[in-house]
């Protein structure tokens, strides 16, 4: 793999030409990031892509590696978004910790009749996200806002059928137990969820209702032992009905799917598509 790196990521070169002999920049290449791998760093930011849906998007340090459980979210968001569509309108869809831009991406590739916006705290992390957007050909269809999970929005302004995140959910009392290649590189902000790996998703559920279409939808991925607290979360506000738990392929429940009630959007002034 390494290797290939120093060659264009062309593995096939190696394999038609066994024999061949790096060049001294190429060898000062490799020899920098086989340097770099042993100290841990992922192989992700050393390629500096990584796939996700079939795409080959860009990451660095700084902006969180994409996951493919992280998958589901997208299966999930593109099975709910039919039930979303009226009157030929385009599903609007909001992308919560946008990180690469992984999530909404991928749905608007699969996607023709969704407009997406895609926040995210850190600038790097939209930077990577928008140039992700233009390689794959859906910028057009994108708008990117920096923002602390909501705040910047405007209720009034902004409204939306799905809601769709992977917060950050490692609890503080696990950030050490965490494999040296993630805790070491990955941005903490985008993994760390508060002391018991709630907190983003106290903030979204709680800030959420405003920004819906009435009977909207909110997906979210949860790590390991944490879809039975999301969902009594979602069902303790009164705003939101937990409607389905998907597992991943190892049996894990991963993402959450709850719906905006009318009742809670209705709180603050009902909005219909």
């Amino acid at each position: 793999m390494l290797l290939a790196l120093c060659l264009g990521g062309e593995r096939t070169a190696l394999y038609r030409d066994p024999g061949y002999k790096l060049s001294s920049v190429e060898l000062a290449r490799f020899t920098q990031l086989v340097a770099r791998r042993g100290m841990q760093e992922p192989l992700a930011y050393l390629a500096g892509a990584r796939e996700f849906w079939s795409l080959p998007l860009a990451v660095q340090p700084g902006v969180l590696i994409p996951r493919p459980e992280t998958e589901f979210v997208v299966e999930a968001a593109l099975r709910y978004a039919p039930q979303c569509r009226h009157h030929g309108r385009r599903c609007r869809i909001l992308d919560v910790g946008t990180g690469s831009g992984n999530i909404a991406i991928a749905i608007a590739t699969s996607l023709a009749y969704a407009s997406l916006v895609a926040i995210d705290i850190a600038s790097a992390a939209l930077t990577v996200a928008q140039t992700n957007a233009q390689t794959c050909g859906v910028a057009d269809r994108m708008t990117y806002i920096q923002s602390d999970v909501l705040s910047a929005l405007h209720p009034r302004r902004a409204r939306f059928n799905l809601l769709l995140s992977n917060p950050p959910y490692i609890a503080g009392t696990e950030w050490a137990s965490l494999p040296e290649t993630v805790r070491r590189y990955e941005p903490r902000q985008a993994l760390d969820g508060g002391p018991d790996g709630l907190l983003f998703y106290r903030r979204l559920i709680a800030g959420g209702p405003p920004y819906m279409y009435d009977d909207g939808f909110a997906i979210v991925e949860v790590g390991d032992r944490q879809a039975g607290h999301v969902c009594r979360l979602f069902e303790q506000s009164l705003q939101w009905r937990c409607v389905e738990v998907i597992k991943d392929y190892g049996g894990v429940e991963r993402v959450v799917v709850a719906q905006c009630t009318r009742r809670g959007a209705e709180s603050h002034g009902s909005h219909r598509n």
